[in-house]
């Protein structure tokens, strides 16, 4: 009964620590895309493939993680762009984002 009592004290500390903790995958900062014809923002994306608005985009890429831009609306394309941690770039077909992190 005494060994007991100091693990069920353990798991339970080890329990709520866990619950505070954000993912540890998600990249944590903004991502924002502009175009003509319409933009998004992105706040600490989980890694995946987001929507894009379409060509000549400006991206902003203000998180840890490198981005990368296809053409078409689902990340499927075999041409892309990255974008890397806090880089900006200008002019490109952002039909879709995937963030790798």
């Amino acid at each position: 009964m005494r060994l007991i009592a100091p693990f069920a004290v353990l798991a339970a500390a080890g329990a709520l620590a866990l619950a505070c903790v954000t993912p540890a995958s998600a990249a944590t900062g903004q991502l924002r895309l502009f175009s003509p014809y319409g933009q998004q923002e992105y706040s600490d994306p989980a890694p995946g493939c987001y929507a894009g608005p379409g060509p000549d985009t400006l991206v902003v890429n203000n998180t840890d993680s490198v981005v990368l831009l296809f053409p078409d609306d689902n990340c499927q394309a075999r041409v892309y762009w990255p974008v890397g941690p806090f880089e900006v770039t200008l002019g490109r077909d952002a039909g879709s984002v995937q963030v790798l992190r």
